[in-house]
């Protein structure tokens, strides 16, 4: 009887030593932004953030990475609610200087081109001056022009601005002719 008590304890304690090795979760937070988040034909998420969170889960055990969906606007409540303790692909001045964390150093340099419809008399003097242009933008992205302000009401106060949820939307509005600019990530591009 003791040799089996004693196995008892032996692999209670192995089970218990096991399950103190479980893989700590790290939330991490993603809004679509092209080609870093977006969706596919049936809806699932995909994309440079999702890849990257299959690898590092691939590789090692000690972190489970999970994908937390969130919107442009509202990542800033979202990461101070706890919702989701990581980000990737942001840029501190796109209104994350004044909150509490840990940024890494930059290792993926981007940027942003402002596009138009072609036309005859359009060449690159066309965005010279941005003055009474209309622009198509991502709701809750920070932009150059706007100082890097996502304030919606500024950016309706300040600008003749339409804020969607889509570059295919903004692209579409360029090439139809209602709107005069959009500007598109490099790396969508």
């Amino acid at each position: 009887m003791k040799k089996i008590i004693l196995v008892f304890f032996i692999l209670l304690g192995m089970l218990t030593a096991a399950g103190h090795c479980a893989a700590e979760t790290i939330k991490v937070g993603g809004y679509y932004f092209p080609p870093f988040v977006d969706k596919n034909d049936k809806n699932q998420y995909i994309g440079l953030a999702i890849d990257l969170i299959k690898e590092m889960n691939s590789f090692q055990d000690k972190f489970h990475f999970q994908f937390v969906p969130t919107s442009p606007k509202r990542r800033y409540s979202a990461f101070e609610q706890k919702e989701f303790d990581l980000i990737m692909f942001e840029d501190l001045a796109w209104g994350w200087k004044n909150k509490e964390l840990a940024a890494s150093k930059v290792i993926l340099q981007g940027g942003e081109v402002y596009i138009t419809k072609a036309e005859p008399f359009k060449d690159q003097s066309y965005f010279d001056s941005l003055k009474d242009k209309s622009f198509a933008v991502i709701l809750g992205y920070h932009y150059g022009f706007a100082g890097f302000n996502a304030d919606e009401k500024f950016l309706k106060k300040n600008f003749k601005i339409k804020l969607n949820t889509a570059h295919s939307s903004n692209i579409k509005v360029i090439l139809s002719g209602r709107t005069d600019i959009s500007v598109v990530s490099l790396s969508l591009i």
